[in-house]
């Protein structure tokens, strides 16, 4: 037997091959369509059905950002001694409008917010709340008694009554309106808002309503608000907030500006209230001196017939009046040094530190240490809504505040100290007055004392009233930093939910790429032969050919349907083996396989077949000895064969069956031995072989498969080369390994292997095989993945054999 040098291609490197993934994905291409479909409809849903976002926005100046100059007021006063910051940080503004207690202060001045009402659609699908539009409203008899966050259904019946049921699988009752409803829940009233001319407008009579709790409503609507700076060099802020009512956003963020600019201007005056509550504090106890002074003085005068004082009196009650005052002030200043101390003591607002500056008090560094405290106060106050208490810079600020509040005690001391002396000094003057007082007439000397305890008391109420009038103008005068410059307006709400172009591309897309990452993880769980590339990619072996799917119920299509080009892809196959074994006569092929079910019964029969109708004497030999399927094919009586053959009970020549295929005989398997193994392993099988090759052009042998039994082995000593047949989507790629180490142990001579029931995918033509100087042949193919098939050529001019390769390409 001449066995071809076997000279094996490289194992291809594993790439990524584009053009099958594009077939793959075009194969199923109705699945990617169904699914890309449902996207779409969802998409179409989501937008048909899904109720609609709104976006309203408002613009908000902060601080006096417009250059315009402020004169008046306390903050006037307060820029003048640098007791405020001339503008407030951004950030704080920014932190302060998205604070909990502003959106808290903003809901609760909001009832309409406290209850939220909806209408439900004829077919419960769309839901659409009824801000201030609800034909029903909802009077609470007791905030305390009703449970938050719990629907209640209504459906009106008639302008006279409504059914209630709470979804909780108790029957809903029907309750007039305008009568109380009460239980362990609930406590409310429902009338309807325009009763004598009720009519049902809106698509459906069914509602709910849930009441809100204030903290949750606050809580939500202070998320909700965005807040952009337009301007990194200016203050104007835009304020904007999603929600399903517009006209209900907008609602919100105008109350949150309105209280955001009142709380600043509460902010402002707080120093003034404070300046006139200290002014009124001191008034409650001159007025009173100042009535009784007067009626005494007055009281004297009618009783005494005195009018005008001497000379010297004036002058001596000119010098006690001007004494008295200056020690008015003195102890006027005392009174607010107390009140200082006092006021940090109980750790009031910092930020409500009345000035000296104020009420008339020159102690600049006292009005220093003050305005410091006023700073710094605010400071940590903004920082607070962004911060916890730990943080850093709070620490440092406190730690600066304590470190001034202890200086202010300082200097208040050190003052109360520098006043005492200066009162006592007064006190030695008035004393020395009051001597030289004493040596005028009795009459004179008391209306010296009445009018001095008289002039004495106006001038000081004079004075508090001034201050008080000063500060009462300033509280009056006082305009706030912020101001509203766009309100929210719903008819400028912008649609953000759903948005149709973009639920349709994520539709789409989802669509697309659901099937694709499907096709993808099935393709790469699937193990099995799906191409030709894999061989090419595990193995050296070469490939001689692709056998398509059978599409007939013939199990000899080559011989019933001989111009089909299922029976052409056989004709490539025998084309293909003769260059192989192009210099080996009386061929044996030996067609073998890993595992039942991969079609080698079916190949080897179809090929015979072939090659008989070539012309060529062809046996075919059934060897598989355990399961033998040759004689089904070919309606062959089984009872004796080559089984009896090999325990010598026949002679091979009388086992030769002639079949309908002209040039095509069959050697059946027989009766099913005990000893398959061992009776191919004797000397009969080598005499049977050497005798058929004498008698045939051809010997195809059908064998068991190589990885149940160890026949094949036994058989392929004997063979020139074997057919290795593997099924398209059903052989595993971990058989390829097997294959490529029985190729390179050389258990089993000159392997090829055979592609059976290729199933081409849609979309595909057909590939050629072709070699040198021997035309071209049919064959199944896909993909531009180069196989190889080994096959000699036609002799050169020197005679020689030249040996090479068959490259098969496929289109």
């Amino acid at each position: 037997m001449e066995t071809p040098n076997n000279n094996y291609p490289t194992i291809h490197e594993e790439t990524l091959d584009l053009k099958r993934y594009f077939f793959l994905f075009l194969s199923n291409w109705y699945w990617i369509a169904i699914s890309v479909f449902a996207g779409l409809f969802i998409a179409y849903l989501v937008n048909r059905y899904s109720e609609q976002v709104h976006m309203v926005k408002a613009s908000l100046l902060v601080g006096n950002a417009d250059g315009r100059k402020v004169g008046q007021g306390v903050q006037s006063l307060m820029r003048e001694l640098n007791l405020t910051q001339d503008k407030k940080r951004i950030e704080n503004e920014m932190g302060i409008l998205k604070s909990y207690t502003l959106a808290r202060t903003a809901i609760e001045e909001l009832p309409d917010f406290m209850i939220t009402y909806v209408n439900v659609g004829r077919r419960g699908i769309a839901e659409s709340k009824l801000y201030n539009r609800s034909p029903f409203i909802v009077e609470l008899d007791s905030v305390e008694a009703n449970a938050t966050g719990y629907p209640v259904f209504i459906t009106i019946l008639s302008d006279q009554e409504y059914a209630m049921d709470f979804d909780d699988g108790m029957p809903e009752k029907k309750i007039q309106f305008g009568q109380r409803y009460t239980d362990n829940r609930f406590d409310f009233t429902i009338n309807l808002k325009n009763k004598e001319g009720y009519e049902q407008k809106s698509q459906s009579n069914k509602y709910y309503f849930v009441i809100n709790s204030a903290h949750g409503l606050a809580v939500n609507h202070m998320k909700k608000v965005n807040i952009e700076l337009n301007d990194k060099q200016g203050s104007l802020l835009t304020l904007s907030t999603t929600g399903f009512v517009a006209q209900q956003e907008a609602d919100f963020l105008n109350k949150l500006m309105e209280i955001y600019i009142r709380n600043d201007l509460n902010e402002k005056m707080q120093t003034a209230i404070n300046t006139i509550d200290f002014v009124d504090e001191q008034l409650g106890g001159i007025t009173d001196s100042l009535r009784r002074a007067e009626l005494m003085l007055q009281n004297f005068r009618t009783g005494k017939g005195i009018i005008n004082l001497s000379t010297e009196g004036s002058a001596l009650l000119g010098r006690l009046e001007s004494l008295y005052t200056e020690k008015n002030i003195l102890s006027f200043q005392l009174e607010y040094f107390v009140y200082l101390e006092k006021y940090l003591k109980e750790k009031k607002d910092l930020k409500g530190l009345v000035s000296p500056a104020t009420i008339g008090i020159d102690e600049t560094g006292i009005a220093t240490i003050v305005g410091q405290l006023n700073e710094l106060s605010l400071e940590r106050d903004g920082l607070l809504l962004t911060v916890n208490n730990d943080n850093i810079q709070i620490v440092r600020l406190n730690q600066s505040i304590e470190s001034l509040i202890s200086l202010l005690f300082e200097k208040l001391q050190g003052m109360r100290e520098v006043n005492g002396i200066r009162i006592k000094e007064i006190n030695k003057r008035i004393a020395n007055q009051e001597a030289q007082l004493r040596m005028l007439p009795v009459t004179e000397r008391e209306l010296v004392n009445m009018e001095r305890k008289y002039s004495i008391n106006e001038k000081f109420y004079t004075y508090l009233m001034e201050k008080r009038i000063e500060a009462g103008i300033a509280k009056a005068s006082n305009v706030s930093d912020n101001k509203v410059i766009d309100q929210a307006m719903p008819e400028m709400a912008e649609v953000v939910k759903p948005n149709r172009s973009t639920n349709y591309i994520m539709g789409f897309l989802i669509g697309l790429l659901i099937p694709t990452l499907l096709i993808l993880l099935f393709d790469q769980l699937n193990n099995s032969i799906q191409d030709p590339s894999h061989i090419s990619r595990k193995t050296r072996v070469p490939l001689m050919g692709t056998i398509g799917h059978n599409p007939y119920e013939s199990l000899l299509p080559v011989f019933d349907k001989p111009k089909s080009s299922f029976a052409e892809s056989f004709r490539a196959l025998r084309t293909n083996l003769d260059f192989m074994l192009a210099k080996v006569d009386n061929k044996v092929i030996l067609v073998s396989s890993t595992i039942s079910g991969e079609g080698k019964s079916f190949v080897a029969s179809n090929l015979a077949v072939s090659l008989a109708m070539l012309g060529k004497r062809t046996v075919l030999l059934g060897l598989d000895l355990r399961k033998p399927k040759i004689h089904n094919l070919f309606g062959i009586d089984n009872s004796k064969g080559l089984s009896t053959f090999f325990i010598g009970r026949d002679n091979w020549d009388d086992l030769v069956e002639e079949t309908t295929v002209p040039n095509l005989f069959v050697m059946p398997s027989g009766p099913i031995p005990p000893n398959p193994a061992e009776l191919l392993a004797g000397s009969k099988f080598d005499e049977l072989v050497t005798a058929l090759r004498q008698n045939f052009d051809f010997i195809i042998i059908d064998s068991p498969p190589v990885a149940v039994v160890t026949d094949a082995v036994l058989i392929s000593r004997l063979c020139d080369t074997t057919l290795f047949v593997l099924r398209h989507r059903y052989t595993s790629r971990n058989v390829l390994d097997l294959v490529e180490n029985l190729s390179k142990t050389k258990t089993i001579n000159n392997m090829a292997l055979l592609l059976n029931d290729f199933k081409k995918p849609r979309g595909y033509g057909y590939g050629y095989n072709y070699g040198y100087g021997y035309g071209y042949s049919y064959g199944y193919g896909y993909d531009n993945t180069y196989g190889y098939g080994q096959g000699y050529y036609t002799d050169d001019e020197n005679g020689n054999g030249v040996k090479g390769f068959l490259k098969r390409f496929f289109s």
